[in-house]
């Protein structure tokens, strides 16, 4: 059953709400939520919109994603992510940090690093970055 807000959203009964996006990699900045046909740079994009961004901080060589003003989950429970490999298997990966802004009426935000296989944080370029979120509307 899709979510009454974000028809991306996949709700199961009334606690809990599947968030399930992607988007490629810049390095640079902002990450464009235009979508197309093709759905090139965002796919999945009411678990952002409306309000939301996917930025990438030079400072920290971190993303960060902020969910989407109309998101009434309030707890995530599960959190996953995934960076496509090049063409010859390197071993690259995707880590999400701890969210902030919980439970609480604000924006969630939540920090998006990639690493190399040696485990160097590496600023990946236009590779597809592939997130899943579990989240419930309570913290019981």
């Amino acid at each position: 059953m899709a979510h009454p807000l974000h028809p991306d959203v996949k709700a199961s009964g009334s606690a809990l709400a599947i968030l399930d996006f992607s988007f490629v990699l810049n390095g640079t900045g902002a990450i464009s939520l235009a979508t197309s046909a093709a759905g090139t740079q965002l796919r999945g994009a009411g678990a952002i919109l409306p309000g939301g961004s996917i930025v990438y901080q030079a400072s920290t060589g971190l993303y960060l994603i902020t969910l989407g003003l109309n998101q009434t989950y309030r707890y995530i429970t599960a959190k996953f992510a995934e960076i496509e490999d090049a063409s010859s298997s390197d071993g690259a990966r995707a880590v999400l940090g701890a969210p902030a802004n919980e439970g609480t009426n604000s924006q969630i935000t939540i920090p998006l690093a990639t690493y190399s296989a040696a485990g160097s944080l590496t600023n990946y370029t236009s590779r597809r970055c592939s997130v899943v979120l579990f989240m419930k509307n309570s913290s019981a």
